[in-house]
């Protein structure tokens, strides 16, 4: 196994060091990094210099990795490497601008989330004083849920709430149509409010602003009530990391654990070029 060196980034996360990944890893590496991720649920590398093929590579020494709807927006040769970015090239966008700029967690629309995501900062705004923009905040939903009240535990512990891919982007259509058109109205996904890591076993609370919006057999009024009160419940400092991103940098993070939002504090000129992969 590669050694590596590990530090914590806050409240969640760890950074790690001392790995190129553009080097490849060997099988016990991946094992060991897929171990501090269920338990950190937020790892970062910071000053990687990855192609598409060793991002991709590292990648599935995780796990199988999925393409995004929009395909066009993949990097050439590599479907399962997405970019996002607000670069624009003969008037016409490089990739999915404006991505996940709420809170939410990869693939809560489908009937199994995605267990992974890794983003990888290519080209990274900054302000005129050279500061970063375009962070990314993370949250960790099972830190939240632990935090909980044992009568609000009890009274969700049963629950069921409905993740819609659409109920968000449909709010967005005149925004970004590009983001739209990945939409093919997926049918909706049950979970329950508090789901179980199928690795760990360790609770999560698992409603997002992004794609939940009823609780299955509660009225919309009481449902937007208490749905408002765990928003505000997971958001709270105490269960966040702020990612600050230089170029080179990969982070990857466990979704059933976490929820995480992009900050849109940037325009062009200012350009933001990153790369995404999801891992089932």
């Amino acid at each position: 196994m590669q050694s590596f060196d590990v530090k914590p980034l806050g409240p969640l996360g760890v950074e790690v060091s001392g790995i190129d990944l553009d080097r490849g890893i060997d099988a016990a590496t991946a094992a060991a990094l897929q171990d501090l991720l269920l338990d950190k649920e937020v790892v970062l590398f910071r000053g990687q210099q990855l192609s598409d093929a060793a991002l991709l590579g590292f990648a599935r020494r995780l796990g199988t990795t999925k393409g995004h709807p929009l395909g066009k927006f993949s990097a050439p040769g590599f479907p399962d490497v997405l970019i996002s970015s607000n670069v624009m090239e003969n008037g016409e966008p490089v990739g999915i601008r404006d991505i996940g700029q709420f809170w939410h967690t990869h693939g809560s629309y489908l009937p199994v989330p995605y267990q992974y995501t890794l983003l990888y900062g290519v080209e990274i705004p900054h302000d005129d004083n050279g500061t970063p923009l375009g962070d990314t905040l993370y949250l960790s939903a099972t830190a939240a849920y632990d935090a909980l009240s044992p009568a609000l535990k009890n009274e969700i512990g049963k629950l069921v709430a409905i993740h819609s891919y659409d109920y968000r982007y449909s709010l967005r259509v005149e925004q970004n149509p590009h983001v739209l058109a990945a939409s093919t109205s997926k049918d909706d996904a049950r979970h329950p409010m508090v789901y179980r890591h199928p690795v760990s076993g360790r609770p999560a609370l698992f409603v997002n602003e992004g794609y939940v919006h009823e609780i299955e057999g509660m009225p919309r009024e009481r449902a937007e009530v208490l749905l408002k009160e765990l928003f505000a419940h997971l958001q709270k400092p105490q269960f966040a990391y702020r990612h600050k991103w230089k170029a080179g940098d990969l982070i990857m993070w466990d979704n059933v654990s976490t929820q995480h939002n992009a900050v849109p504090d940037y325009k062009l000129p200012q350009r933001r070029y990153m790369k995404r992969i999801t891992i089932t």
